[in-house]
Parts: C-alpha cells; sequence; structure tokens
C-alpha cells in the first residue's frame, strides 16, 4: 500500500527561527515550514481512508548546504487517481487562456509574481522608482520572449505609475499580453489592503478604483477572477463576503494561526469553501479559498536573483546538476502534494519586490520546467506557468467537494507568543486620519455628483483623494506597521488629496448658498476641531455661519463644539430661530495637544443641531453677544466635585494599562510587544485612579471630568434630547512617558453593573459590517483575546446589552462574565517584534516630545432587542459624519438647507456611493445597502424597496444598468464559478435578487449592497 524512503535523521536547532532559512524572506513573517517548525521535529499523522491507514512520518533534514534547511520526507507512495482531462484551449485571455490539465499527473501551477508593497520601509513613491518601475520593465520584456510565460501583477498604485510613463509602442505590447493570457492582475485593488483594520466602504472604494482603471485600459480581459491577500495579517469574513459579491471565484491568502494551519495541513483542508455572508447566503456570498502552507515566496532553493544556486543543464560544463536540482525541487513539491487533496498544486515562485532581475528567474525556470517534465514518469508531475486564475479553474473541473468555513481568521499568530493583535490599534492617530478621509471622501463625492461639474479639473481633483485613501488602505498603512518615515508620507498623501478635493465642496457649496462659484474661497473647513482649533470661529469678530453637510441618506443630528474666544454667544439655526447654547472651558486634556498651539481659544461653544437633511446641509449662525441678551448661550465652568462616579446608566468608564514585554526576538520566547505583536507582562491591565475629578452641569451637555496624571484624561458626557441614546467618552492619552524603561499600551474598559454574559461571548464588527461572536479564550494569552474592531464591540446577557462604538480601527476586547469591554486607545513599544519594520513603536508628535491621542467612543446600554436598532444608525452615523464648514458671508436666505434628496430613505437604506463616473457628464456611480443583518431588529431586518426614480430631487434618472460591487462588469454578465461544498452541492450561482422595474423599483434583502451605473438629467432649478 506505500513505500518510504528514509534518510538518516539529523540533529536539528531547536530554534529554527534562528536558522538562515527563516530570514530568507525580506519581511522576517513567513517562515517556508511554519506549520510545524514551532512544535515539533516529527510528527505522526495517521489517516484512516476506507479501512486503509497511510502512515505519515514528517521530518526535518539538515542538509550541508549553505543555502537553506530543506525538509526530507517519509513520503506515502501516493497511486494516480484519474483526472479529468481539460480540452485544449485557445490562446486567449480570462479562463480560456489557461494551459490544458494533463490526465492522470498531477500538475503543478508555477506562479511567477511578485508582491510590492504600497509603502513599508521605504515610501510608495519611493518604492516605484528604486524598484518597481524597473520590475515592470524587466517582466513585460521576458513575457514578450516566450509565449509560454506568465505573470501575476496586484497592485495597481504600482502599475498605474509605470502606466503613464510607458510609450505608446509598449502600451501595445502589454494589451497584447493581457489578450494572449501571458500578463495576469489578482485581485485588481489599487493595494492589498489590510482586513482588519479598514472599513468596508474603503474597500468597496480601493477595488473600485483599481478594476476601474483595468478596465478601461484593458477591458475584460484584464478582470481579475481571484482574492490575492498573501501578506495581510488574518483573514476577515466580510472581505470575503465583498470579493464574492464583486464576482471572483476565489480567494487566496498566506497568514492564519499556527495551530489552525497544522490541523489543516493534517486533515489536507488547506482549501475550503468560506460561506462568507449568513445574510446574502450560499451560494451568493461563497468563495473558494485557500492558504499557501509554505508562504508566498519561492521555494527553499530557487530564489534565483537572490543568490541561490540556478539549474546548470549543459553537460559540457562544471557543475551540472538538473538531477540534484529536480530532487531538491521534488521535495519542495512533495509538501503540497500531502497537504491538498487536488491533482492540482500552486507553487508561488517570486517574493516582496521580486524579478528586478526577471532575466535570470524566467530564464533558470524555464531550465528547470524542462527538467521536472523530462522525467515525469520518475515523479508523477508535470510542471508549467499558470497563474491563480488557471489554477482556480482547474481545481473547480475537478469537482471535488470541500469543507466549509463560516468564522473569520482572527487573531492571527505566528507562534505562541506572537499574536499579531498589537497592530489593531498601532498608530491611533493615523487610524482616526485615514477613517476621517473617508467620509470626508464620500461627502466629496456627494457633492461633486449631485449637480454638472464645477471645475474643469474636477475628476484630477477628486482622483488624488480617492488615490491617497486607496494607498492608505495597504496592509501596511493604516495597519501601523510601517517605519516612521513612512506614516508620515501616508499622512502628508491624505492631507494633499483632501486640499485637492476642497474646492470641490467649496465650489458646490458656493454655487448653491451664494449663488456664485467665485465666493467659493470663502467657505473653509477646520480639520483640528477635535483639539478645538479653528481660526474662523476664534478670530470672528462678528457674526460667522456654520454648514453642517450631512452625507448620510436620513435625517442627522450633530452635537457641535466649536472652539471661540468669548463667554456668550447667540446661535440660530437655518430658519432663524434661536438654538439653546452652552460655553465651555477648553479641558486640561485637550490643552495638552501640541498641534492646537496657534490656537487662542479658550472656551468651546456647544450646541445641537437638530436636523440636517439627508445628503444635504443646514446653515446656522453664531455671533458674539451679551450676557444678558435673548438666547445668549450659557457659560458653564469646569467645577471640581468628589461625586463624579458613574452616570446614571449604571455603566463605568475608566482608563487602564498593559505594560508590554521586553526582548530582542532572538527567539519566540523573547518576542516583546511591537507594532505587529501585543504581548502584555500581565493579564489584567493596571487600572489608573484619577486625582482630580470635575464635573460641568449644562442646557446642552453635561460632564464628568477624570484627570489621571499627566498623561491621561477622560470626559464622558451626557446629552439630552434627541442625541440621548448615547453617552460619550472622550480621552486624551499623551505623550506616554518613556524614561522609565515601561512600554505602556492603553486601554478604555466599560463595565456594566449586573451584567454578566455566561456564555463567554461578546460580539464585534468585521470590517464594519456584521457582526463576529467572539469567545474569551482562557486557554490562550491575553494577546488572544483581541479582535479588530472598526465600529461596534458589544457584550450582552439575557436582559441588557453594553455596547461601544469607535472612531476609528482598535484592538477590542471584553470579559463577558463581568460584562465589561476594553478598545485599546494608544500604545508605545521600546523594542521592535522582529517582523521586519525594524523599529520599536515610539511616535514622537508633532513636538517631538510623543504622540498625543484624542479619541471619541460613544456607548449605552439597552435592552438587547432594541440594541441593533440603536448601533446599526450610531454607526453609520459615526462613519459618516456631518462635514463642517464655516464662512463670513451670509447665504441667500432660500439656501440656508438643502437636500439631493426628496426625503430620508428609510432607516435600513444608505446610499453607499454616489460619485461621478467615468468622467462622463451625466453618468454617476450608485450604491446602495442594507445595513441591519437579519434577525437582528425586529423593525429593520426585512427587506426594504426604494423607489430610484423618485429618490433624488438634484437629478432625474433616464435609465440605470445594474453592475457587480466593484463596477467592472454588468450584473446581467456575471457568471462564477460553482463550488460544492461538503455541506451542500452546488447550486446556481446567480444572485438571488429581484431586477430593477422600469419604474426603477429595487428591493434590498439584510446586509445586501447594489451598485448601478445611472445615466442623470440635472434639474437646473435646484443648483
Amino acid at each position: 500500500l506505500f513505500s518510504a524512503h528514509a534518510y538518516k535523521h539529523a540533529q536539528i536547532s531547536r530554534s529554527l527561527t534562528q536558522s538562515r532559512w527563516s530570514r530568507i524572506i525580506p519581511k522576517c513573517k513567513t517562515n517556508i515550514f511554519k506549520f510545524v517548525y514551532n512544535y515539533c521535529n516529527l510528527i505522526l499523522i495517521v489517516i484512516k481512508d476506507r479501512a486503509l491507514y497511510h502512515l505519515l512520518i514528517l521530518e526535518w533534514h539538515l542538509m550541508k548546504m549553505h543555502t537553506a534547511l530543506l525538509p526530507s520526507l517519509l513520503l506515502l507512495l501516493l497511486t494516480a487517481a484519474e483526472v479529468p482531462g481539460a480540452a485544449a484551449t485557445s490562446a486567449s485571455c480570462g479562463y480560456n487562456g489557461c494551459p490544458a490539465a494533463v490526465p492522470r499527473r498531477v500538475n503543478l501551477h508555477i506562479v511567477p509574481h511578485t508582491h510590492d508593497d504600497v509603502g513599508w520601509l521605504r515610501t510608495v513613491d519611493q518604492y516605484y522608482y528604486y524598484r518597481v518601475q524597473f520590475i515592470l520593465d524587466n517582466v513585460i520584456r521576458e513575457l514578450s520572449l516566450d509565449s509560454k510565460r506568465k505573470f501575476t501583477y496586484v497592485e495597481m498604485a504600482f502599475f498605474y505609475r509605470w502606466w503613464r510613463e510607458q510609450s505608446n509602442s509598449t502600451r501595445d505590447q502589454v494589451r497584447q499580453l493581457v489578450a494572449n493570457g501571458q500578463l495576469h492582475f489578482a485581485q485588481g485593488g489599487w493595494c492589498m489592503n489590510d482586513e482588519a483594520t479598514t472599513h468596508y466602504a474603503d474597500i468597496v472604494d480601493q477595488q473600485t478604483l483599481g478594476m476601474r482603471f483595468l478596465n478601461d485600459t484593458f477591458g475584460d480581459c484584464a478582470r481579475p477572477r481571484v482574492g490575492w491577500q498573501i501578506d495581510p495579517f488574518g483573514h476577515s469574513k466580510e472581505f470575503a463576503a465583498l470579493l464574492a459579491q464583486m464576482g471572483l471565484d476565489a480567494f487566496y491568502f498566506a497568514r492564519i494561526h499556527f495551530l489552525d494551519e497544522v490541523q489543516r495541513v493534517i486533515t489536507r483542508r488547506m482549501q475550503f469553501v468560506w460561506h462568507a455572508s449568513r445574510d446574502l447566503g450560499s451560494p451568493s456570498a461563497d468563495i473558494f479559498a485557500g492558504d499557501f502552507v509554505s508562504g508566498y515566496c519561492y521555494p527553499p532553493g530557487t530564489n534565483y536573483e537572490g543568490g541561490d544556486q540556478p539549474v546548470q543543464d549543459d553537460p559540457q560544463l562544471h557543475d551540472f546538476n538538473v538531477a540534484e536540482a529536480v530532487r531538491k525541487f521534488i521535495v519542495q513539491v512533495d509538501l503540497l502534494r500531502l497537504a491538498h487533496r487536488t491533482s492540482h498544486l500552486l507553487l508561488t515562485m517570486g517574493c516582496d519586490f521580486a524579478y528586478e532581475n526577471a532575466r535570470k528567474n524566467f530564464k533558470i525556470i524555464d531550465k528547470l520546467i524542462a527538467a521536472v517534465n523530462a522525467n515525469t514518469s520518475q515523479h508523477n508531475l508535470t510542471a508549467y506557468y499558470s497563474s491563480p486564475d488557471c489554477y482556480t479553474k482547474a481545481v473547480n473541473d475537478e469537482g471535488l467537494a470541500y469543507a466549509v468555513k463560516t468564522g473569520d481568521f482572527f487573531p492571527y499568530a505566528s507562534g505562541p507568543n506572537s499574536y499579531w493583535t498589537g497592530f489593531y490599534s498601532s498608530r491611533p492617530a493615523l487610524k482616526r486620519l485615514v477613517r476621517w478621509a473617508s467620509g470626508h471622501l464620500q461627502a466629496v463625492k456627494q457633492l461633486a455628483a449631485v449637480g454638472p461639474a464645477v471645475l474643469g479639473d474636477a475628476s484630477e481633483r477628486l482622483d488624488r483623494l480617492r488615490q491617497a485613501q486607496g494607498v492608505a488602505q495597504h496592509h501596511d498603512a493604516v495597519a501601523g506597521t510601517e517605519k516612521q518615515a513612512v506614516a508620515f508620507d501616508y499622512a502628508l498623501r491624505l492631507s494633499d488629496g483632501i486640499a485637492s478635493s476642497d474646492p470641490l465642496w467649496q465650489a458646490r457649496l458656493a454655487q448653491l448658498q451664494f449663488g456664485n462659484l467665485s465666493q467659493r474661497d470663502a467657505l473653509r473647513a477646520c480639520e483640528l476641531l477635535n483639539a478645538s482649533y479653528c481660526p474662523v470661529s476664534e478670530l470672528a469678530t462678528g457674526r460667522f455661519f456654520v454648514t453642517f453637510y450631512n452625507p448620510a441618506s436620513r435625517l442627522s443630528w450633530h452635537s457641535a463644539r466649536l472652539p471661540v474666544t468669548g463667554r456668550y454667544y447667540r446661535v440660530l439655526d437655518e430658519a432663524g430661530a434661536p438654538v439653546t447654547s452652552q460655553t465651555i472651558p477648553v479641558n486640561n486634556g485637550t490643552l495638552r495637544v501640541p498641534e492646537r498651539n496657534l490656537s487662542i481659544a479658550v472656551n468651546e461653544l456647544a450646541f445641537f443641531v437638530a436636523s440636517i437633511p439627508p445628503l444635504g446641509y443646514a446653515v446656522y449662525s453664531v455671533e458674539p453677544c451679551n450676557s444678558t441678551d435673548p438666547g445668549a448661550s450659557v457659560f458653564t465652568p469646569i467645577l471640581p466635585t468628589t461625586n463624579a462616579g458613574r452616570s446614571a446608566s449604571e455603566i463605568s468608564v475608566g482608563l487602564a494599562f498593559y505594560i508590554g514585554m521586553r526582548g530582542n526576538s532572538s527567539g519566540e520566547q523573547f518576542r516583546p510587544s511591537g507594532a505587529y505583536v501585543f504581548r502584555p507582562t500581565t493579564d489584567r491591565p493596571q487600572t489608573l485612579s484619577a486625582r482630580i475629578q470635575a464635573q460641568v452641569i449644562g442646557p446642552v451637555v453635561n460632564e464628568t471630568h477624570f484627570n489621571y496624571n499627566d498623561w491621561a484624561y477622560l470626559v464622558t458626557r451626557q446629552y439630552p434630547g434627541a442625541s440621548s441614546n448615547y453617552l460619550e467618552a472622550e480621552s486624551t492619552v499623551g505623550p506616554l512617558p518613556l524614561d522609565d524603561g515601561v512600554g505602556r499600551e492603553v486601554v478604555a474598559v466599560y463595565s456594566a453593573d449586573g451584567l454578566s454574559a455566561s456564555s463567554g461571548e461578546f460580539l464585534v464588527d468585521s470590517n464594519g459590517r456584521q457582526l463576529m461572536r467572539a469567545r474569551r479564550d482562557p486557554s490562550r494569552p491575553e494577546a488572544a483575546q483581541f479582535r479588530p474592531a472598526n465600529a461596534i464591540v458589544s457584550v450582552a446577557d439575557a436582559a441588557r446589552q453594553l455596547t461601544v462604538l469607535t472612531d476609528r480601527a482598535a484592538a477590542a476586547s471584553s470579559r463577558p462574565a463581568e460584562g465589561q469591554l476594553s478598545v485599546m486607545l494608544h500604545r508605545v513599544t521600546l523594542d521592535d517584534d522582529g517582523f521586519g519594520v525594524g523599529e520599536a513603536l515610539r511616535e514622537r508628535g508633532s513636538d517631538g516630545r510623543g504622540l498625543v491621542v484624542k479619541t471619541s467612543h460613544w456607548y449605552f446600554l439597552a435592552e438587547p432587542a432594541a440594541s441593533a436598532d440603536r448601533y446599526r444608525l450610531l454607526a453609520s452615523q459615526r462613519h459618516r459624519s456631518p462635514l463642517v464648514t464655516f464662512s463670513l458671508l451670509q447665504p441667500r436666505s432660500a439656501w440656508c438647507q438643502w437636500s439631493a434628496l426628496t426625503a430620508p430613505l428609510p432607516d435600513s437604506v444608505q446610499i453607499l456611493t454616489l460619485e461621478p463616473w467615468r468622467q462622463s457628464p451625466d453618468r454617476l456611480l450608485l450604491r446602495l445597502e442594507n445595513i441591519f443583518q437579519a434577525n437582528e431588529s425586529s423593525a429593520h431586518s426585512g427587506p426594504v424597496t426604494v423607489d430610484l426614480g423618485a429618490t433624488f430631487s438634484a437629478f432625474a434618472i433616464l435609465d440605470a444598468v445594474e453592475l457587480n460591487l466593484s463596477a467592472n462588469q454588468r450584473l446581467a454578465d456575471q457568471t462564477r464559478l460553482k463550488w460544492r461544498s461538503m455541506q451542500t452541492e452546488a447550486v446556481d450561482q446567480q444572485p438571488r435578487r429581484g431586477p430593477l422595474t422600469k419604474s426603477l423599483e429595487m428591493t434590498l434583502r439584510p446586509m445586501e449592497i447594489r451598485t448601478f451605473e445611472i445615466r442623470v438629467a440635472y434639474k437646473g432649478g435646484t443648483l
């Protein structure tokens, strides 16, 4: 039944992490044998199959070579199975351009690729002009020399830069390579986005940006068929669902928890069908997925441009090594055979910034393929150039049934002390900037779309912000795992993109409010309002006007706080009616923020904006006055108190901190906390005690202030009226001390009296959308208890549910039995954690003394049945907070309030996207979504119907074509591969949704997003 050939066992170093091979990959984030190296040199696996027991022994063999450790195996003599042969295809693009499978053989799909980080150790532009431009130059040249060669590229931020520089002849050459099926594009996004710290709106935008470029440049031949997330640090369920809705057939990655990977190798379940959305169901949100057991880089001994020994196939020369090269190569392939059930194997031939010497790589790989295929009878293997697309199609043609995955892959851990949960909160200021820019981008796109273009370069200006935000989604950008200089560059790009887009909203609002585009410079935004700095409101000696633009699809409200120099002001709403207002001294926490060093404000003017129209605005006026004037604001000082404990909600809020482990990463036991890894010294944080407590009592807001020390300040706020369905906790943390040799990782801790979730479970969002159940596992370290939260974290028992809404991506955890939630606010580490960035996480801030971070959380306690109605709508409002602008000019009286909609949409419906499309004067891209999940709200969890034809007041919709989620294919033309799972048989892959009627009515099921290209006629009377 089986036979084996054994090599004599050789002594192995206990710490494979210290071997040269473990460091050969530039990022040092992946070990080729990561599925066993942490635990053992010998694994016995017994596989039962129809009463036959196949004994498989894996051992490590130390080769006496200068290159690396290579494994030796006691291999099964696998009986060749009948494999249906794929029909020969003509040379063309897509699946039709794939090589024909060889029946009764193992087909090895060799996939040349490069993984080009859109910033990490260098900035995105530095990487481009140092390396990427030469990679693309050389790869294109080599592909053109041999039609059998293939190459896969991913990051459109780089390809776009390179494409702009090419001559027409080179562009024609590349188009031909795409049409021939030689140059493949995987995923197709602007970057390879992070999956833990990104918001779904940003994922959709950056994927659309990249796929639109591919579609406009190459047509349908370049349409990606698979996702390629080989480097992000864990993988989310919502991201898998989004890829399925973009029409992708498969999704490949290389980082999952090391214990999960061991189990999957043993059971040969490295590939599976991911049921990525319970709400959308199968097969609409199903996608085939697979983890690479050996990482995403070259197999050992085949990094030819990196110095590995080439294949020498000329017997007339010394060092002829074909037989030895093939033998070693087959050993690596056999590792893949053992972990997979299919007769098709994918072998990645590439790594970070690979193929700069494409000539050397391709020439030697050509020889390797020829040598392998010259002796197929010996190893039952045929090798050929392929792509992720072609591999996916070949595996699908086999028709095997696969296991099912319904959860996610968080947290990711590469070892028992290496839980990659620290980056969920690394660089919190950058995370906030990215989230703020996300909402700002949606508002600007909407204002650009609600009327004819107001500027000749509107498209270019909008693209600068789109591209900057797209780059920021990269898995070393918003994740916070880049070098400090690169983090500064990401922030600069976002700032430049925002500044470039400012004239778009300024021109539109000037057109609406003043009837004159030339007045656009009168409108200003204040990006540092959260630091209580705004030159317009601080320097105004008379009346000024504040516009609140609401990018949400329903009526919104806003708790405004404006920095001012006086105590008494009169506020009028859009109708000229007086508004209750309150002035409060700028608190000591805010005064510590160095970015407000130019501010002269000593107070903040607080008032409530009660009703902002959807996709519209309301203009309020503010003017200084005397304390005795009618409608004057109430000055409320911050007064010391000894009774500033719990609020009436019975929720307590406090600050605490973990001390990060120190270490030099010389071994797993010496792993410190760092940019990636969270490794605290204790399982519970140290609670901070407030040395000073104070309070503010007023008609707009009541506040409780906790001054803990020189680096921690907390304010809790309770609002009356329409916004009383939540409380606010605003923390100011930093600069964290460094002189005592302790790295601090600060958390906000929320507790509800009497709440105890005996199940041990809590809820956390997946990319700001569907909620995931997480369980506290006492058998694993404290770092393993944290999950990425982009919007919502919640814990409940049968009677009550405590929910916290974040203002950025953050690490979140819970002690469910204690009714407690924790959200990480800020972290400083003193050591590099050894995963490639080469720096400790010590942000110096704008003044060099250390970063100060202001964070705002909304939180509430409610009955579980009523909680979803609150957290869904509040989370939506957090992301789409109003665009606040200032002016000294008075708007026309009839234009102090305006909306692009005829009426608010139902609460469960949101306009996810409204933007100009393809530089057309009358075409827009429109996405609508149902923001609720099934069965979470009695009022909002069902299907909802919207009449698009009656929705907009700014324009009439002349016709609409439904597209897939990434807007690169008509939905009617989309076909996806059908996959069999071990739970259900393959079913029709067409989306289960109703058609768009002639009257433009459409229905949205829970969690459904529908995308349309609409042709519009603008209504001149509204602009």
